[in-house]
């Protein structure tokens, strides 16, 4: 194999500030009191700068964990021209690869809003009726839902490792403490503010086995409610959509997985002549603007653009956690056909609860929730549905065993909890490099 090192110019950016955090241990310190001292983080005056903080780690960093989730998964393959990227695309995942994969991104967007959230906290004068504390500690929330959801285990602040689940336990506090900032104020905003938290939630309690408290949080949400993980066109790549970088140019890196090809669905539009990726190895049909991202019209195939938002959160998705949570009811087969109905599918189903796997899949692709799902089909018993077998680039041979990812070996060397911590093997039967 011929496989690269190859980064794009937004992806060193980003990483070069994640790396910064394993030596600060805490992502708002800094060393040039010229911008900005740390105590001056207590004045109240700087409370729209924390939140922003807060809500701009999890955006800026938002589409990068789409990318690793799609191509960990059946909804995308990579063509990045880079041995160890590559590797991540054949499900095999190790200390190896260095920091290729998204850990120190999670991470840097992890530390960055719960630190934020955690002074706002501090400086609150009614910690039960204030929005800014509700949005930040829902996005701090949703930070740790997708390092949960995207890692198989990860210490804290340079403390032992932290089990997924107990990851989970820490986001649905987060969000319940979010619900109850924005209860004690009356106005749209707030009601705003606590469907986003009652969505990560349901999404948590669902990721931990909770179908009761997945319902609870899930059903008030309105169904036309959504989130945007929000992007511009801006010469500060930081502010733009990765995934755009992705596709377009001579050195394209994502194509729709064949898993995801031929469904015929307004919301799973790629372009049907396949072109070689940027590792002149991996055929690649590029996708189009899919449902959850701002740029898509369901008449017409629209590219990725640098500003095509993605859903972070919405009332269609509590609508799928209710209904996976609540199992074969009337409401389940509603939602069902009404999304058969609006990807123009035709043809009866016999499985319920198998035909709703698919309708999400189709509903979200692209937006950072597939790893999320098949973990937890997986680890509840529903099924594995990781792709396996034959990779689709030839020349890489089997699919290798990862279901997640892992820390770096930068994290290992720097924090002594995490000593003689040896990861899973992956590798399939018979594969080298």
């Amino acid at each position: 194999m011929n496989r690269k090192r190859h980064i794009p110019r937004r992806a060193l950016l980003l990483a070069t500030s994640a790396l910064a955090l394993v030596a600060c241990r805490n992502a708002l310190d800094v060393t040039n009191p010229k911008y900005i001292d740390e105590s001056q983080l207590n004045n109240p005056a700087l409370s729209n700068v924390l939140l922003n903080s807060a809500v701009g780690a999890l955006n800026a960093n938002y589409s990068e964990f789409a990318w690793f989730s799609a191509i960990i998964t059946d909804e995308a393959l990579n063509a990045t021209n880079d041995f160890h990227s590559g590797e991540l695309s054949q499900r095999i995942v190790e200390l190896a690869q260095g920091n290729i994969g998204p850990y120190p991104l999670l991470q840097f967007s992890r530390a960055t809003a719960d630190t934020a959230a955690g002074r706002l906290r501090a400086l609150s004068a009614n910690p039960k009726a204030d929005l800014k504390l509700s949005r930040a500690l829902s996005y701090a929330g949703f930070a740790y839902v997708q390092l949960a959801e995207d890692v198989c285990e990860a210490p804290l602040n340079g403390g032992p490792m932290v089990s997924d689940d107990s990851l989970e336990h820490i986001a649905l506090s987060r969000f319940k403490e979010a619900i109850t900032a924005a209860s004690g104020v009356t106005s749209p905003v707030a009601d705003s503010l606590v469907n986003l938290a009652r969505i990560g939630a349901a999404r948590a309690s669902l990721n931990l086995g909770d179908k009761a408290g997945a319902i609870a949080f899930a059903t008030p949400v309105p169904a036309n409610f959504v989130v945007y993980a929000d992007y511009i066109t801006s010469g500060n790549t930081a502010l733009e959509n990765s995934l755009w970088f992705r596709v377009n140019g001579q050195n394209k890196q994502l194509g729709v997985h064949p898993l995801m090809q031929g469904l015929n669905d307004p919301r799973v539009r790629y372009v049907t002549k396949a072109v070689l990726g940027h590792n002149q190895t991996t055929l690649l049909n590029v996708p189009y603007s899919p449902r959850p991202f701002s740029t898509f019209t369901y008449v017409d195939s629209t590219p990725i653009q640098p500003n095509s938002s993605i859903e972070m959160a919405s009332g269609l998705e509590a609508r799928y956690i209710r209904a996976e949570a609540e199992g074969p009811t009337a409401t389940t087969i509603a939602l069902v056909d009404e999304r058969r109905a609006y990807g123009k599918e035709t043809g009866s189903y016999s499985d319920v609860m198998a035909a709703l796997r698919e309708e999400k899949r189709r509903d979200f692709f692209l937006s950072g929730r597939r790893l999320g799902d098949l973990r937890r089909y997986l680890r509840q018993g529903v099924g594995d549905f990781f792709p396996s077998g034959p990779h689709p680039t030839k020349q890489w041979g089997l699919y290798g065993s990862a279901t997640c990812y892992i820390v770096t070996q930068d994290e290992v060397n720097s924090n002594p909890n995490l000593a003689g911590y040896t990861p899973p093997a992956t590798r399939p039967p018979g594969y080298s490099p």
